[in-house]
């Protein structure tokens, strides 16, 4: 990972860094973190070997940690004791624990990214949540000006039909009582047309039998006197008698081709008037149905109409949720190579720091060896001496840098691979939350359209229930309608029954 290449190149760059401070001339390791008095040490003096004068220092070294995370470390060094002036050197030096400044500055980086990428996220929270009203409010109020205007389409339609149904109602009442009156005039007429013919009939009759009365006079009167008036008793007696039977057998003739014609009138009246009637309620009924048509169509095209929005509205929320995933992934892939160049550019100014100051480093030390070494060598071949120390002293420089530019490669291609993975596994993290997004959308859209499909099979069923029951209504109205006509018939034919009996009766009691 990257965080282990960062050790491993501050292992390597600066494992000597401990070492050199506490192995120079007159610098002790501190004996605790916050402060400590070093021993007295032996610098160049009279009784040094090479010569030079005696001294003695004083070092004080104490490390702190600032507000920021880095580490300070203050070396203060005084000259107690010197044949020469007296020399007080302070240094101040910052970072040198490489291992450690490299985890402070990565967390640090990462506290700052952290920061820096909540920030952006709660802003782009807000500017998604204010999106996600918006939206909503605009699902709402289409929603709302859907429903309001498939409510007064359905209130226009429904006051139009019952409009129609209203006129038609009022129509057919006003044609029945015109039929009636029709039927009641054209009875009453064609009646006193059939009683003006029995009547004639029976002038006629009365006329045929006064003729028979006079030609039974004509007839008695060429009768011998003697004979005539006894012959003339019992022929006026009897053909007085037969010619009552015979007008009362005229009369019930009369009556009975009456009854018989009215009766036929009567149903043929009737007939017509039913066939009429049922005319004008078949219209009635055409009317109601046509109206629960366009209402049933209507609100089957309101279900439909209402479905549809619900499925737009439905993709319209997750299309909004695609952009904003689709921002937020932008802005996470922007903020991860922000983070990743920041690392590089850390890396590199470690890298080019060190570069800078390995060199001065590694030629202060070398100063100082060269100077015990010198103490050491003694007079004979010097030359020769400090030529091979000078050489391997070079290997080392040289080795220390190629270590250090080693080192920095090899944290480099850690620190690319590691990008590369995590840029590769962001990308795979958000391909997975783009296909479980279209899952999801799938899936509601499937569930919706599921439901939605049962809702209009429940829809047309009641609307198939409803004009069931409708044509049912219908078919018990024109049943009640012919039911009523029925009654009607059999009651005047009971009626007509009842007086034929009763004329019977008369006619019996009165041949008694």
């Amino acid at each position: 990972s990257a965080a282990a290449a960062a050790r491993l190149l501050g292992a390597e760059l600066f494992k000597d860094l401990a070492t050199s401070s506490t192995t120079s001339p007159g610098v002790q390791p501190a004996a605790s973190h916050e402060a400590s008095i070093m021993s007295a040490g032996e610098g160049d003096g009279a009784d040094a070997p090479g010569g030079g004068k005696k001294y003695q220092t004083l070092t004080r070294i104490r490390q702190i940690t600032n507000e920021k995370g880095e580490t300070m470390t203050l070396t203060t060094r005084s000259l107690v004791s010197s044949e020469g002036p007296v020399n007080h050197a302070r240094t101040y030096k910052r970072g040198h624990a490489f291992e450690q400044d490299w985890y402070v500055q990565e967390h640090r980086q990462q506290a700052l990214f952290r920061k820096q990428q909540l920030r952006e996220t709660k802003v782009l929270l807000r500017v998604e949540q204010h999106s996600c009203v918006e939206l909503m409010t605009k699902l709402r109020q289409e929603r709302e000006q859907m429903e309001e205007r498939q409510k007064k389409e359905l209130s226009e339609l429904e006051k139009d039909c019952d409009k129609r149904v209203a006129s038609q109602q009022h129509t057919r009442r006003k044609d029945v009582d015109k039929l009636d009156k029709a039927t009641i005039s054209q009875y009453a007429a064609e009646v006193k047309q059939l009683r003006s013919a029995q009547a004639r009939e029976f002038k006629a009759f009365k006329s045929k039998q006064a003729e028979e009365y006079k030609a039974l006079k004509h007839e008695l009167h060429a009768l011998p006197k003697d004979e005539r008036k006894a012959e003339s008793k019992s022929r006026k007696e009897e053909l007085e008698q037969q010619q009552l039977r015979q007008e009362q057998d005229f009369t019930e003739q009369q009556r009975q081709d009456f009854v018989r014609q009215t009766t036929l009138l009567e149903e043929t009246h009737n007939k017509e008037q039913l066939s009429r009637e049922e005319e004008f309620l078949s219209a009635e009924q055409k009317v109601v149905m046509e109206r629960f048509q366009s209402i049933t169509g209507l609100q089957e095209r309101h279900e439909l109409e209402r479905q549809q929005l619900l499925k737009q509205q439905v993709r319209g929320t997750f299309l909004l949720q695609k952009q904003q995933m689709h921002n937020r992934h932008e802005r996470e892939v922007e903020q991860l190579q922000r983070y990743h160049e920041t690392k590089a550019a850390e890396l590199q100014r470690a890298y080019a720091a060190e570069q800078k100051s390995l060199p001065k480093k590694l030629k202060a030390e070398l100063a100082q060896r060269r100077k015990a070494f010198k103490r050491t060598v003694g007079k004979t071949n010097v030359q020769a001496k400090m030529l091979e120390f000078e050489q391997s002293e070079n290997r080392k420089m040289k080795n220390e840098m190629d270590k250090l530019e080693e080192s920095y490669r090899a944290a480099n291609e850690a620190m690319v691979s590691n990008m590369a993975s995590e840029t590769q596994e962001m990308q795979q993290v958000h391909a997975a939350k783009k296909e479980q997004l279209t899952s999801n959308e799938n899936s509601r859209l499937k569930e919706l359209e599921m439901r939605q499909t049962d809702e209009l099979r429940e829809l047309r069923a009641r609307a198939q229930a409803a004009h069931a029951e409708l044509v049912e209504s219908f078919e018990k109205q024109l049943a009640d309608l012919r039911e009523s006509y029925r009654v009607k018939l059999e009651t005047r034919e009971q009626v007509q029954f009842g007086r034929e009996m009763s004329t019977q009766s008369n006619a019996e009691s009165m041949k008694q």
